[in-house]
């Protein structure tokens, strides 16, 4: 696997543009997070610190587009196009997979359904050129420059890691979904009953057994959230999952709104 080729690459030396790429863009992630929010915030998909859509986008580029690094204004015009469409692809991937909306374009204008929008598709335009004219010509340097022992280790340890975290997050995502799933069926059900078509319902004998054992609900499948679950959620403040989003805003305050600790 080692010594396989793609497009005339080295299997080893891509997947090290990946790595790097993916950690490249993973610091971009968080430096605009901390600005955006003053914390730091962990935006990595993965549970390493890696965002693999920057390294499959970069991956593109320079597999597809290092042949028009001498020309700047077709290469930004091809990057602009090559990573909206690598954007818009990914979205709805993972909007089919998981039935979940990862970001959210909508308020931007010029957007296609959310999903991409016209003025990051020109950022992306711009950080391709940057990246395939400045970036890549030492990344590749630097691949280049190790030594078969360390880069074959190297290659291996990689590879390995990045199965186990994709498995892993996976694992968690799925988890995830179900744990929403069964807040979604909760709020529908607290929805339905009488108790609930009003929220300044008072307090009987009648409804406070029915009520504790909402809270309970609550209480249980939100300890089974994971610390990764909980960074994910932190990590992508604007994810949306497919029909439980709108419930699961308003759970928590109409349990504990009509029943007191």
């Amino acid at each position: 696997m080692f010594y396989l080729e793609v497009l005339s690459y080295p299997l080893y030396e891509l997947l090290f543009f990946f790595v790097i790429y993916a950690f490249l863009g993973w610091i971009l992630e968080i430096i605009y997070a901390y600005y955006s929010h003053g914390y730091f915030i962990n935006r990595g998909f993965l549970n390493g610190p890696f965002c693999p859509i920057y390294g499959f986008g970069a991956l593109s580029l320079v597999l597809f587009l290092d042949n028009f690094k001498d020309n700047i204004i077709l290469l930004f015009i091809l990057g602009t196009i090559f990573t909206s469409v690598i954007e818009y692809v990914t979205a709805v991937v993972l909007e089919k997979a998981f039935n979940t909306t990862w970001w959210d374009y909508t308020d931007n204008a010029f957007n296609i359904k959310g999903r991409i929008c016209l003025s990051f598709s020109l950022i992306w335009g711009g950080v391709s050129v940057f990246l395939i004219k400045f970036v890549q010509p030492y990344v590749k340097a630097l691949v280049s420059n190790l030594t078969y022992p360390v880069s074959k280790i190297l290659f291996y340890m990689f590879f390995f890691y990045l199965v186990i975290d994709f498995i892993l997050t996976l694992k968690s995502l799925i988890d995830l979904n179900h744990i929403l799933s069964e807040l979604y069926n909760l709020s529908k059900e607290m929805l339905s009953n009488k108790y609930f078509k009003d929220i300044k319902t008072k307090i009987s004998k009648t409804n406070i057994p029915y009520l504790n054992e909402a809270k309970s609900k609550y209480n249980s499948l939100m300890e089974t959230l994971t610390p990764n679950h909980k960074r994910l959620l932190e990590a992508f403040p604007t994810m949306k999952f497919k029909g439980v989003t709108n419930f699961i805003s308003d759970i928590r305050d109409k349990i504990f709104s009509l029943i007191k600790d």
